[in-house]
């Protein structure tokens, strides 16, 4: 199935469902934004030495079952420093690692071509086709001239 979407400056933008979790977008030519996810490694490796070399317990150890303390793993170390909003929270116990998180490359979270539409990991790119269908994006991955939107199946 094919359809085409005209952004605001008269590009056709198409969308073709390759199979029954991808789908081929095109038509946006060579000027368009992209977002990248976040590499939370080296802040994670730098939390992990403060941790070790900590004396007393403090706000950035979890407490298991209420008596145990230990370190967070890298998914919850993640998830405390969105949640306690590390990037510019100086207040955070998490902001001294934001200087660490660097872009990861690998992994496209939206791609914005000028004049729309802006297309992002978790959006709803079923919309652009006239059958009701949801098709929720779970990943992007950018070819030259085309991206390829992996939805849910």
């Amino acid at each position: 199935m094919k359809v085409t979407y005209d952004n605001r400056y008269g590009d056709t933008i198409t969308f073709e469902q390759i199979n029954k979790t991808e789908i081929r977008m095109s038509g946006y030519g060579s000027y368009y934004r992209v977002s990248y996810g976040n590499d939370y490694t080296y802040a994670y490796i730098e939390y992990v030495q403060d941790c070790n070399a900590l004396e007393e317990p403090d706000n950035m150890l979890l407490h298991d079952d209420g008596t145990k303390l230990r370190m967070l793993t890298l998914e919850e170390f993640t998830d405390q420093f969105i949640e306690t909003n590390g990037f510019y929270d100086k207040k955070s116990a998490f902001y001294k690692y934001a200087s660490l998180i660097e872009s990861d490359m690998s992994s496209v979270t939206m791609i914005d071509p000028s004049g729309g539409p802006y297309i992002a990991v978790g959006g709803n790119v079923g919309r652009y086709f006239d059958d009701g269908v949801q098709r929720i994006i779970s990943s992007i991955k950018i070819d030259s001239s085309q991206a390829t939107l992996q939805i849910e199946a």
